[in-house]
């Protein structure tokens, strides 16, 4: 169980330094989930740009749970931080 738990909060340290960088992008203003993508992985592959857009996605819908961004109206997929 210790391993797991280590395995845990690794992944945890890995996406709250991400959510970190997002929130630092986003600082800027509002942006959609794929202006967050280019910023975060700036050299994607085509063949990758589903799953790095998936992942951006998987943050900000993390982060808005937790109140820390919010959605843009005016962009389907746009985020901002929260006040």
């Amino acid at each position: 169980q210790d391993r797991h738990a280590a395995v845990i909060d690794a992944l945890n340290g890995f996406y709250g330094k991400r959510q970190v960088r997002i929130r630092e992008f986003l600082a800027g203003g509002p942006r959609t989930a794929y202006q967050v993508t280019q910023a975060l992985f700036p050299r994607t592959r085509p063949g990758d740009l589903f799953l790095t857009i998936s992942e951006t996605i998987a943050n900000l819908e993390v982060m808005a749970k937790r109140g820390e961004v919010l959605r843009d109206a005016e962009e389907t997929f746009g985020f901002r931080l929260a006040a």
